[in-house]
This record gives C-alpha cells, structure tokens and sequence, in this order.
C-alpha cells in the first residue's frame, strides 16, 4: 500500500499543468487582455465620436494605424468605423478559443495589469527627457517628440487621420492647423488611449508576428535572430510612422535625429514589453504613456 501510494503521488506531481493560474501567466492570455481592452476601447470610440468628429464636414479624425486596419478591409468590402475595434476584439475572443482557456476572470489582476503598465510607462518619460537633453546639447534645441508636451502634442497631430461617413474614408492626414493643444482634454484622452490600441495591434501585434512569420517559418532562420529582427524591424516601421520624425528639406536633412532615436527606441522598449508581458500591458503602458503627456496641457 505504500509503494502503491507513493507511485500514485509522484504520477500526480508529474501530471503537467496545462494553464498557469498566477498573475504573470493570466495577465498575458487573451481573455484577460480582453476583458481590461474593453473599457479602453468602449471609451476611445465615445469619446473619438464625441470630441474628434465634424458634424458640419461629416469628418471624423482617427488614429492612423486604425485607419490603416480600416483601409485594409475595405478590399474586401468590409467599412466602417468600428471594424478595427472589431477585428482586435474577435481576433482576441478567437484566441482564447483556440486556446480552449477557462472563462474564468480574476479583477484584481485586471487592476495589477494596470498599475504594473503605468509603472512601465514612467522610464519612457525618463527616455524622453534623456534624448531630448542630449539633443539640445549637440545642437539647436528641436521639436522632439519625446521629451516634452509640447512636442509630443506636435507628433501626435501626425497620428490623426480625416475620415468620412461611416467608413474608412481615404486616410488623408489631419491638418496641421489642428494644435492637440487646444482640443479638449477628452478628445487628448481619446488620442492617447487610440494610440495604444491600434499602435499595438499594427506595430506589435500585426507586425512582430508578420517578421517572425516570413523569417523563421518561411526562411527557416535561427529563431533568437528572428526575435532581434523582429524587434528592430518593428521599431523602425513605428519610428518612421511618426510624422514628426520628418522636417523640411529632402534626404537625411529631411530627418529629425532626436525624434527618431525616441520613437525607435520607445518601439524597442513597446516590443520586448510585448514578447515578455503581453498584447494587454503594452497596450496599457502606450496609452498611460501618452495620458501623462498629452494631458498635461
């Protein structure tokens, strides 16, 4: 009986566990990033509607990398404002199917997963501000977007794109005119939480999974080179999506060194944050980020 039980035990200790259920493992799967996405984007789409809409022109003023989605379908006849916001959510419910996960919700990680991305967030602040002090110590202090209000409310102007009617419209920047400075603060807030939505699901999301799909499954690359590869090449594509990276003048003259070094290594910082913690704290952290500083005006 006792070797009979001490068999049983160890079969019982060897059993693996198929689903962690501590905070690290939960905050990262589909149905908890889904269930803490939800406000945000509830609230983006009332707030974008409210704040960022024309009823004269009928012109309603989106995130760029939503617009980009929302093109995207548009071949295939799907239009509407809200597709981005539905391909997100489903592709997120689809997930956690596949995954055959437990419909179970815990709140206190859900309020974890938000204070732990607000921590995330502040080292970005303190990059801003690093870059843009050494900017101004190499040379004329520039409209960097990273270290201060001022030029973040400037990069961000370049986020926005004009859409009509119901659909995705043709995509056309917003004008320059439109100083984020003297919007409201619910249309800055709305900005802020559209950015860390569709950003993430573009340049993270989308965009690692797609290099690390052409590199390692289809050209076979040692994986842990494809990771680094990944990393950087969805870094780039967010720094040069920036319009701020872009000055006057044609070639290298057209570029603003500062902004870019910001936003590629804010998109380097977005991405490790991504492999290591998940779509849902990244998504957070971007939209905390841009909170703390669109909304100190």
């Amino acid at each position: 009986m006792s070797s009979r039980g001490q068999g049983s035990q160890s079969r019982v200790r060897a059993a693996p566990k198929l689903h962690g259920d501590d905070y690290f493992t939960l905050s990262r799967q589909p149905l908890h990033v889904l269930v803490v996405l939800l406000p945000l984007v509830a609230i983006y789409e009332v707030l974008s509607l409210q704040y960022l809409f024309n009823p004269d022109t009928k012109i309603q003023q989106v995130i760029k990398a939503e617009n980009l989605i929302g093109r995207a379908f548009e071949v295939f006849g799907v239009t509407g404002l809200l597709v981005p916001a539905m391909v997100m959510l489903t592709v997120l419910l689809a997930w956690h199917i596949v995954r055959k996960d437990r419909w179970t919700v815990r709140p206190p990680y859900l309020l974890a997963m938000v204070v732990e991305s607000i921590l995330w967030a502040l080292p970005l602040v303190v990059l801003g501000a690093i870059v843009l002090r050494l900017a101004a110590q190499i040379g004329p202090a520039p409209a960097a977007a990273g270290g201060t209000p001022d030029g973040v409310l400037q990069a961000a102007t370049g986020l926005l794109a004009q859409t009509t009617g119901g659909a995705a419209g043709s995509g056309q920047a917003a004008p320059a005119t439109n100083a984020l400075a003297s919007l409201p603060w619910q249309a800055r807030l709305s900005i802020s939480l559209g950015a860390g939505l569709y950003e993430e699901l573009v340049f993270r999301l989308i965009g690692i999974a797609a290099i690390h799909l052409v590199l390692k499954d289809i050209l076979r690359w040692n994986e842990r080179l494809c990771d680094v590869l990944a990393v950087v090449g969805s870094a780039l594509a967010f720094a040069l999506y920036h319009d701020s990276v872009y000055a006057a003048g044609t070639g290298l003259a057209a570029i603003r060194w500062s902004d870019l070094t910001f936003f590629f290594l804010a998109g380097v910082y977005f991405a490790i944050l991504y492999l290591s913690r998940g779509f849902g704290i990244v998504v957070l952290c971007h939209a905390a980020y841009d909170c703390i500083v669109l909304l100190q005006k």
